[in-house]
This record gives C-alpha cells, structure tokens and sequence, in this order.
C-alpha cells in the first residue's frame, strides 16, 4: 500500500506530538521539491522514523536523502542506534560527503 501525506502528518504528530509535529513537518517538507526527488511520502516518513523522535536530526536526514533518497529508506530498516553509534555514523558519512564534494 502506498504512503500518503496522512502517513507522514501521522507519524510526525505521534512522534513529536501536536505541537512538534508542524515543526518536523516543515523541516521534513523540504525533501520533494527538486524534480529528480522521488517517492516523496515513502521518504518523509522515513526521515521521520530514522530521527528517532530528533527534531535535531530531521535537517541531517534530509540532506541525505536528498543526495540519494535509498540511504534513508535504508536506514528506516536497520535498527536504533545509540547515540555513540550515531556520531560515529554521522561522523563518517560527513567525512565521506567531504571526500566526494572535494572539501
């Protein structure tokens, strides 16, 4: 069954409550509006289920799904990490991006 906006709004409200939710919506809105983004909701939901209920993590996420939307969908199936795990993870894929931008 296909995602749809309900899905999204859902799972941010139950997530960062109701008056998180339009907060994590407008960051999270920010992935689907260059033309070569695709599955929009499948990906925003994802966003939201690899913040972990972050607010501080949904802009990092997007970001990565924006370079390639697979990395999140990917991630959204792999399980919690700590937050040690997670600077190390982050940490890495910073190092890697600067490696490929040439910084």
């Amino acid at each position: 069954m296909p995602v749809t906006r309900e899905d999204v709004v859902n799972l941010a409200t139950a997530l960062f409550g109701a008056d998180g939710a339009p907060a994590a919506l407008s960051i999270v809105d920010a992935y689907g509006n260059a033309a070569p983004e695709r599955e929009v909701d499948r990906v925003k939901l994802a966003i939201l289920e690899v913040s972990d209920g972050k607010l501080s993590r949904l802009p990092y996420f997007v970001k990565c799904a924006k370079i390639d939307y697979r990395d999140v969908l990917t991630g959204a199936r792999l399980p919690a990490m700590t937050d040690e795990d997670e600077a190390e993870w982050q940490a890495s894929a910073d190092r890697m991006l600067a490696l490929w931008n040439g910084k």
